[in-house]
């Protein structure tokens, strides 16, 4: 929507055969004065538009959707009248899109979701202050039971939903439900402690209610996985795997849980700093562990990404070698590339992120041990590869991060020096991403 301000949008592609090629729409812009008026002489031109994104409540109430207040001057009657079109072209558009992604309540939803019940294919709910799976009041499972034909489904639940008889993050009566896209959901994806952080075996037995099931990205908040350590929990289409968060020292407990006969693709992703980090003499003995559960799955397994916040030492990788004759491996300090992204781009040096192959050889037979794959940033030298100081600028940045992690919530007075000296790369962070 923020791109289609550019002139050449409303002259030359807006009801040309351009414009008739358009399916994506992205509300991008929920305090655009005049929304309402765009959406409304935008809408009806785009014909073949099949997806929108971004609506929320906010976005809702100045497109229309939600209750038209009875309003007394001139200027109000035309602003209503112009959120009355705009839900119009809203409604009308409605039965064909077949993909939405939404942040709204199920009073809000339900109006543009029931024009097409049997064509929605895929859904991204989001919720910031109501129920979806966590309460069996929610009134969007009476919702969900009318998409017959849903091939994707996104769930993500918000840490402001205030209720004080949530327990768990996904009610019982949930699993009870008969979904009718049970066969036909190939995609899901759950993010559902926002509030309650806290992981029960109800989150992974929902998506074995569905057996064809080929994605699933599941992100985890709580500290530990301990109430699923002797469930099993079955996937027998499942070859992707996305983990988002996984409590470390819980890895090895989550993939014994799993049965995965398909599976092809694993990644293991940190996207924050845990509240509790492992000390660092325990990383090799939960990689090791994670590696014996992983050989359960070689005979279908082919790639396993590890994206991590924190550097894994070799002598941690190195018990991964025994995956590596069939699996595509590849580790990497996401916190790491990006702070020498920015330190690249400062110097207004294009990344370069390169793979290279570090081979691990046994000393004693003089075997060579197949190789893994790690991801590494590298700065851009000269012709003759000239430094220009990236060694240097990567060994302070390393002392910083380890610095960081060192001083975490235990030396408050060091975290918060850190914090004031790192204030600059916040800013060219900020800079360069704007």
């Amino acid at each position: 929507m923020s791109r289609s301000r550019e002139g050449i949008f409303p002259c030359s592609i807006l009801g040309s055969a351009t414009g008739n090629c358009i399916k994506y729409f992205i509300f991008d812009e929920p305090c655009a004065d005049d929304l309402s008026t765009f959406v409304y002489n935008t809408i009806p031109l785009l014909p073949r538009l099949s997806s929108m994104t971004g609506l929320n409540g906010s976005i809702s109430y100045r497109a229309g959707l939600g209750p038209l207040r009875h309003l007394g001057s001139l200027d109000d009657i035309v602003y209503r009248l112009n959120k009355k079109r705009a839900r119009e072209a809203i409604l009308r558009i409605a039965p064909q899109i077949t993909e939405w992604d939404i942040e709204l309540e199920v009073e809000l939803a339900e109006p543009i979701l029931s024009a097409n019940y049997q064509g929605i294919k895929s859904l991204a709910l989001s919720s910031s202050g109501f129920p979806i799976l966590e309460s069996d009041n929610s009134k969007y499972l009476d919702l969900l039971v009318k998409l017959p034909n849903l091939r994707s489904l996104s769930i993500a639940h918000g840490a402001d939903f205030i209720d004080q008889d949530l327990e768990a993050p996904l009610a019982d009566s949930v699993l009870s439900r008969s979904f009718p896209f049970a066969t036909s959901l190939r995609s899901l994806s759950l993010d559902l402690e926002g509030l309650v952080e806290r992981t029960t075996a109800n989150e992974l037995t929902f998506a074995t209610l569905f057996p064809q099931l080929d994605n699933l990205r599941i992100r985890f908040r709580s500290n530990d996985l301990g109430e699923i350590q002797s469930e099993s929990f079955l996937l027998p289409k499942l070859t992707s795997l996305e983990v988002v968060d996984c409590p470390f020292l819980y890895m090895d407990v989550l993939f014994s849980s799993f049965d995965l006969p398909s599976i092809s693709s694993l990644h293991l992703i940190q996207s924050r700093i845990p509240s509790l980090r492992p000390e660092l003499e325990y990383f090799a003995d939960e990689i090791r562990e994670l590696s014996k559960q992983l050989e359960t799955y070689i005979s279908t397994l082919r790639k396993l990404d590890i994206a991590f916040l924190v550097e894994l030492k070799q002598d941690s990788l190195k018990h991964l070698v025994s995956l590596a004759d069939t699996v595509n491996i590849s580790v990497v300090s996401k916190k790491q590339i990006e702070m020498n992204r920015l330190i690249s781009e400062s110097e207004e040096e294009d990344d370069k992120v390169e793979q290279t192959e570090d081979c691990l050889s046994d000393s004693q037979d003089s075997e060579t041990w197949t190789r893994s794959r790690r991801q590494m940033v590298r700065g851009r030298g000269g012709q003759h590869g000239e430094d220009k100081g990236f060694e240097s600028t990567k060994e302070l940045v390393d002392w910083a991060q380890e610095r960081v992690y060192s001083c975490g919530t235990v030396d408050d007075v060091g975290l918060q020096e850190m914090r004031r000296m790192l204030e600059p790369i916040r800013d060219l962070k900020e800079w360069i991403e704007d």
